[in-house]
């Protein structure tokens, strides 16, 4: 555990007191009895070494000086074994350990060693601790207390207890801490547990005054959390915090969501205000919002980036679109009730990271040309939990979500349900490629699906509707679905495609005449496919070489995303804003309040969400332990210190504790020049499951410490430049995972993954290594090309090695049609590569399954 009370520093001006240099104030390297107990500096008393005992370091009487001996300081009684003890050898100051030898007695062997400060100013500890256990079980802990000299007979203050790993170089700085002269600085190194002994080691230990800072006024307390404010608002759903930045409509811009007023004018100004600003949550608490007028993000769309509607629950947050709305009456001419980019200007960036999350979009009645959402995004969005609601009867509501925006568009639809409207999808955007996960369709009046040039990748699928589920036009639309149940059908088929661009897994129908119908093309029609998997053409070969048929993918066994547990306000914390804009690093009130968060049991902590001087500023790890199970970040964004972004530092570290842990929602600005070599993640404890949700990281996804066997990994819309997963990995299942970034931009050694459409772009090098005996399964995948200069490169895109296997049913898609990539496979068996090429009879840019399996043993 750890625990700081931390302090502001309010300076006087320069213009009323002098500014003082800096000052860095470190023990001797070879500190000796001769020079003394305390240790003089330039005269002045500045370091001693101590016993405390009793081991109670809050009472000042239980400090007794130690006295020198061979090799360094010992105490002068109450010893065990040597210990406590303090020795100083090149420019390291280590100190000796012990921890209670018989319950419950008092025993503890405990070492201090003080800083007295030479003049008034605010102090920094910097040193790389390193915990060495020599014996026994115990925990190791740091703890800072500060001694005021003008009340010696008080209890000392503690400023924090941090818990140490074991056998490993842990980077330690404090905040600022603000000392008068004489007033000491009180390092002290405990044990716990029994039978313990260890040497705490304190490499370059400085304390460093802080420039200009003598002429503190010293008092003003900002603790790194802030309390909760009482929720006022309707119970239930999610509800976020009213000090976290987020907007709340209600209470920023006055709507009023009682169903007769119309809040359009007061919804538009937020989202309007809130553009261009690096990221932000517009929370829509409980309620009806009437709308007369449509909502936009504007015609702009790098200024719509990373901006997020928070509703409080799909039944409870509904956008109401009035009966007969003006504007909305001609189907030739649609227009959406929230629509994310108009067809203006489309040069200047592409709208990145929008999302909508549990709301309800609603089409009143007298509505024929009326769209209930018009996305537009090209990576990184995602709609969870949303509903888009039309009259089941009638003319009113031409589409619910419509994907025409961008020539290159992507998104995550995860737990979508569509009512009414004449079809519930409308894509066409070639290159295009669609998400969607859990989807509910029913009552669409003429198609569930009308794909005019997208891909389109659905799986978990319910569809109780009497029309086509999927109308297939043109020579690039293509589908993937997986696990569907397409119900109450009435017409002849229901999935009708002019080409062979598709791919099925365990579709039932039932009330169709049959699954399939395939005009124009050589496919042959299918009653089922529950039972099998079934490709529109395969060519002469599936894979590198041929298989058993009928041709079947890896069919890897998946598992569905944990979802966190909404816990109560009140059982969550907040990182307090007032302590961010004190601070130029945020690191240690992030590290204090998921201390905090162990110490009392607590599992959820918010990061506010801001944006210039207050965005938070990560400039060390984050150690993650004890319950804290999820870190949510509200949208972010979030920078990196220049510091941190040229070291290789994680930015969390997932030490010991129990059950998953939750990282949501974060997404880092794209202000550092190149790749960064700091992992978003590194697992030093086994067997807790790690879940990422809407991340952007311009850095590797994960690092696992030596020996340490992870739990379960899920990845869900989420953006790196490479992941790696070792032998010591056992699964992981991605949804929406974007990788740019080559060569090898994702490794596999010995693990099983599965991929559920990702996003990615080879740039004619090698994306994917399989090495010992990994298992892949890639599903709706799509290879961008777009942005290749030059010729064809020849790397594969698939490299499978030993006893690996993978299958990959995946699109390709450029906007330069000499460019394409000219191996997808690359096997090497035995020490024996072979490759599999592109193969003509294969429909352009359409791979329904590539399969790559070592040969049988004989």
């Amino acid at each position: 555990m750890r625990f700081r009370v931390l302090f502001l520093l309010l300076c006087i001006p320069p213009f009323l007191s002098p500014r003082l240099p800096a000052a860095d104030y470190s023990p001797s390297a070879s500190w000796t009895g001769a020079e003394g107990n305390p240790l003089p500096v330039n005269g002045n008393p500045l370091w001693k070494a101590e016993q405390v005992y009793p081991p109670d370091p809050g009472k000042p009487e239980n400090y007794i000086l130690m006295i020198p001996g061979e090799s360094g300081w010992r105490a002068a009684e109450n010893t065990q074994g040597g210990q406590p003890s303090i020795t100083f050898q090149k420019s390291v100051a280590r100190l000796g350990l012990r921890s209670k030898t018989t319950p419950p007695g008092e025993f503890n062997k405990v070492a201090a060693l003080s800083f007295i400060s030479p003049e008034d100013g605010g102090y920094q500890l910097k040193s790389t601790l390193h915990l060495d256990r020599w014996e026994g079980g115990g925990k190791g802990s740091l703890v800072l207390y500060k001694r005021e000299m003008t009340k010696p007979e008080t209890p000392l203050t503690l400023i924090s207890k941090t818990e140490l790993p074991v056998k490993e170089d842990f980077p330690f700085n404090t905040e600022m801490v603000p000392l008068k002269k004489g007033d000491e600085l009180v390092i002290v190194g405990v044990l716990d547990g029994y039978h313990s002994g260890a040497n705490l080691n304190m490499k370059d230990l400085v304390i460093q005054r802080i420039e200009g800072s003598a002429s503190a006024v010293v008092g003003v307390l900002y603790p790194a959390i802030a309390p909760i404010p009482a929720w006022k608002g309707e119970p239930g759903g999610i509800l976020l915090p009213a000090n976290t930045q987020i907007i709340n409509v209600k209470e920023r811009y006055g709507a009023v969501g009682d169903g007769q007023a119309d809040d359009g004018p007061a919804l538009q100004k937020a989202i309007t205000e809130h553009l261009d600003q690096g990221g932000r949550t517009l929370y829509l608490p409980a309620g009806t919002y009437r709308l007369s007028s449509p909502l936009s993000f504007g015609d702009n769309p790098a200024r719509a980036r990373f901006l997020s509607l928070q509703g409080q629950g799909r039944d409870q947050t509904i956008l109401k679109l009035v009966a007969s709305a003006p504007g909305f009456s001609d189907p030739a001419k649609p227009r959406a009730v929230l629509t994310m980019l108009e067809s203006g200007n489309k040069s200047i960036g592409t709208p990145e990271h929008l999302s909508l999350h549990d709301l309800t979009i609603e089409i009143g009645p007298g509505n024929p040309g009326a769209m209930a959402l018009q996305w537009a995004c090209q990576s990184g969005g995602i709609c969870e939990n949303v509903t888009l609601r039309a009259p089941e009867t009638g003319d009113s509501g031409l589409a619910g979500l419509e994907l025409n925006r961008l020539p290159s568009l992507s998104g995550f639809f995860k737990n979508l349900r569509v009512e009414g409207f004449d079809h519930a999808v409308l894509a066409g955007n070639k290159g295009g490629q669609l998400l969607f996960e859990q989807a509910h369709f029913q009552g669409q009046r003429k198609s569930v699906l009308l794909n005019q040039g997208s891909s389109l990748v659905l799986r978990k699928v319910q569809s109780e509707n009497r029309v086509p589920f999927a109308l297939n036009t043109g020579s690039s639309s293509s589908l993937f679905l997986h696990d569907a149940q397409l119900l109450g059908g009435s017409s002849p088929a229901a999935i009708q495609t002019e080409n062979p661009r598709l791919m099925l897994r365990r579709v039932e129908q039932r009330g169709y005449t049959q699954l399939l119908e395939a005009k124009g093309s050589e496919l042959r029609p299918a009653s089922d496919a529950s039972n099998l998997d079934y490709f529109g053409k395969l060519g002469s070969n599936v894979g590198a070489f041929p298989v058993q048929e009928p041709p079947r993918g890896l069919d890897l066994p998946v598992e569905e995303t944990p979802q966190a547990d909404q816990d109560p306000l009140d059982k969550s914390l907040v990182i307090n804003i007032d302590r961010i804009k004190a601070e130029p690093g945020h690191s240690s009130a992030m590290q204090e309040a998921i201390d905090i968060a162990a110490q009392k049991g607590q599992r959820t902590l918010y990061l506010p969400s801001a944006s210039g001087a207050e965005t938070l500023t990560f400039n060390a790890t984050l150690r993650i332990h004890g319950n804290i199970q999820r870190i949510h970040g509200l949208g972010g964004p979030f920078k990196l210190s220049p510091e941190m972004a040229k070291s290789e530092a994680p930015l969390f570290k997932i030490n010991s504790g129990s059950g998953p842990v939750f990282l949501e929602r974060m997404f880092f600005l794209p202000e550092i020049n190149g790749t960064l070599r700091n992992p978003l993640v590194e697992m030093t404890s086994s067997r807790r499951d790690l879940v990422l949700k809407s991340i952007l990281w311009p850095g590797p996804a994960l690092r696992v410490a030596e020996g340490v066997n992870p739990g379960k990994l899920f990845l869900e819309n989420v953006q790196f430049h490479s992941l790696r997963l070792p032998p010591t990995s056992s699964s992981l299942w991605a949804r929406q995972l974007q990788i740019f970034s080559a060569p090898y931009t994702l490794q596999v050694e010995g693990a099983k993954l599965w991929l559920f459409g990702p996003l990615f772009s080879s740039d004619g090098s090698t994306w994917l290594n399989l090495n010992q005996k990994a298992q892949v399964e890639l599903i709706g995948g799509m290879n961008t090309l777009s942005h290749r200069k030059g010729p064809a490169k020849a790397d594969p895109l698939f490299l499978v090695n030993g006893l690996s296997q993978l299958s990959a049913s995946y699109t390709e898609f450029s906007n330069n049609p000499s460019q394409k990539t000219l191996i997808q496979l690359r096997e090497t068996r035995d020490g024996a590569p072979r490759l599999n090429t592109r193969e003509a009879e294969v429909p352009e840019g359409f791979f329904p399954l590539l399969l790559s399996q070592p040969p049988a043993s004989p």
